[in-house]
C-alpha cells in the first residue's frame, strides 16, 4: 500500500512538474516560492536542460564559475541578496548556517547564477548574473549531505544578454547616427555644388553680355 501511494505521489510530481514546465517555458511565470529564489548554481551549469546542484556539501565541485572555483565552505544558499534580479549581489554564511529552507521545496524554483564567488574570513559572497527556473527533484533537505537537484527549464533574466542587447542598441544608435552624418554630408556637397554651378552660369552670362555690348 504504502508502495503503490509512492508511486503514485512520483507520478503526480512528475505530471505537475511536467505541466509547469511547460507553462514556464512559453511565460517564464515561476510558480516558485520565494524560500526557494536563494540557492545558487555556476554560471556555466545554467544553459536550458541542465542538471544541476543547487545544493549540496559538494557544491563547490558539481558547479562551474567562470570567475574561478567556488569556495568549498559554500553548499548553495545565500541568505542575503541586495535585490530583485540581474546585477545584484548576494552573501551568506558558511554551510547549514546560511539557514536554507526545510523543505519539501516546491516543484519549480528560482535559482541566482552566479560567476564568482569569494570568502573572507566567515563571509561568503557573490554575484547575479542569471535568475532561472529550476524543476526540482525529490530528495532535498536543509542538511548539505541530502543534495537539492533539478534541471534548468528556462531564464528569467541575464545581466549578460542585458548588456548584450544594450550594446546592440548602443550599435544602432551609433549606425543611425553615421547615417545621419552622411546625410548631411552627402546634402552639404549637393549644396556647394549647386552653388558652384549657379555662379559658374552666373559668370557665364556676364562674360556673355559683356562680350556681346562690344560690337554695338
Amino acid at each position: 500500500m504504502h508502495l503503490a501511494k509512492g508511486r503514485l505521489s512520483r507520478r503526480l510530481r512528475t505530471l505537475v512538474t511536467t505541466l509547469v514546465v511547460a507553462v514556464a517555458g512559453l511565460t517564464f511565470v515561476a510558480s516558485a516560492n520565494a524560500e526557494g529564489s536563494n540557492f545558487v548554481i555556476g554560471n556555466q551549469n545554467s544553459a536550458v536542460g541542465t542538471s544541476v546542484t543547487f545544493w549540496g556539501a559538494q557544491w563547490w565541485k558539481l558547479n562551474s564559475l567562470s570567475g574561478g572555483t567556488a569556495p568549498a565552505a559554500f553548499k548553495g544558499f545565500a541568505n542575503n541578496v541586495s535585490g530583485p534580479g540581474c546585477g545584484a549581489t548576494w552573501t551568506t554564511d558558511p554551510g547549514n548556517s546560511s539557514d536554507p529552507p526545510l523543505g519539501p521545496l516546491p516543484a519549480v524554483i528560482e535559482v541566482i547564477v552566479a560567476s564568482h564567488i569569494t570568502k573572507s574570513g566567515r563571509i561568503i559572497s557573490g554575484d547575479v548574473s542569471e535568475v532561472v527556473l529550476v524543476a526540482t527533484n525529490l530528495g532535498y533537505a536543509n542538511n548539505p549531505g541530502h543534495a537539492g537537484t533539478g534541471t534548468v527549464i528556462g531564464v528569467l533574466c541575464s545581466r549578460a544578454a542585458e548588456e548584450k542587447a544594450r550594446e546592440e542598441k548602443l550599435k544602432e544608435e551609433e549606425k543611425l547616427k553615421e547615417e545621419e552624418k552622411a546625410r548631411e554630408e552627402q546634402k552639404r556637397k549637393e549644396e556647394e555644388q549647386a552653388a558652384k554651378e549657379k555662379a559658374e552660369k552666373e559668370q557665364k552670362e556676364q562674360e556673355e553680355k559683356e562680350g556681346g555690348g562690344g560690337f554695338t
